[in-house]
């Protein structure tokens, strides 16, 4: 398996022209002059690629920084908000910022679980962006659809390495006006099931019903308890909701 400076000198040049080409029309409108995508999976694999390149990615990989600042995992990416600032990312760690460009990123759970996790290099300050937030995600959405077929994505798999600092962030479920759906919440045995496998990636009915050995029916009226109970419109809201609270779901559901 590839290291990250590996991807970017060998193998990010074969797509370079295809990555570019499908970011180019946003990363002129918004004034853009860098952008990476990493994607987390809740497995522990990572894809990391470079979509429009310049010269703060090269010096990044040249002087190995991913090296010596912390690295975000999946679990930490659920607790960090969906859109923040370079400097937010590191003062949660006491380090400075010395670079003078404005980088900020943008987090999104995809549909299978999976984490999108977005960092672009502006010409403006972040607050100049807080108002396309929705924007960007749309353009999440569009970057997973492109690249969710592309065989080539396995090459972008990557190895955290163990000696990098890790991310400090304390978590605090109690101020999480989410939390009181779980409020004496109960679940029966197949609503676990489901809940479960849903953390597990499986995110439609039909799988899910194929899985429990139920009818696809059955299985809707289920996912439809489960919605109830913890207010959720809709499976895809349901998907992301299980998935942003998965460690203390996970310690739910181990307790009931």
């Amino acid at each position: 398996m590839p290291s990250f400076s590996e991807i970017h000198y060998h193998i990010w040049p074969k797509y370079s022209f295809f990555l570019e080409k499908l970011v180019r029309e946003f990363v002129q409108k918004y004034y853009i002059t860098e952008m990476t995508l990493s994607k987390y999976m809740p497995d522990g694999r990572v894809y990391d690629m470079t979509l429009y390149s310049g010269p703060i990615t090269e010096q990044y990989i040249y002087d190995a920084v991913y090296l010596k600042e912390p690295l975000p995992t999946y679990h930490n990416l659920l607790l960090l908000p969906d859109f923040y600032s370079y400097d937010y990312l590191l003062s949660l760690n006491g380090i400075s910022n010395n670079l003078n460009e404005y980088i900020l990123y943008y987090n999104h759970i995809s549909f299978d679980g999976s984490i999108n996790h977005l960092m672009v290099i502006t010409q403006e300050p972040e607050h100049k962006y807080l108002a396309f937030k929705e924007d960007f995600i749309r353009f999440l959405h569009y970057l997973d659809i492109e690249l969710a077929n592309q065989s080539f994505m396995n090459e972008f798999m990557i190895i955290l390495p163990e000696a990098a600092p890790k991310m400090n962030i304390q978590t605090d479920f109690i101020k999480d006006k989410n939390m009181s759906v779980f409020k004496g919440l109960r679940l029966s045995n197949k609503e676990k099931k489901i809940v479960i496998n849903i953390m597990n990636g499986i995110t439609k009915i039909q799988d899910l019903a194929e899985i429990l050995q139920i009818s696809y029916r059955t299985c809707e009226a289920y996912v439809e308890n489960i919605k109830h109970k913890l207010s959720r419109v809709s499976f895809y809201d349901l998907v992301i909701f299980v998935n942003k609270y998965r460690p203390f779901i996970k310690q739910l559901l181990g307790n009931s």
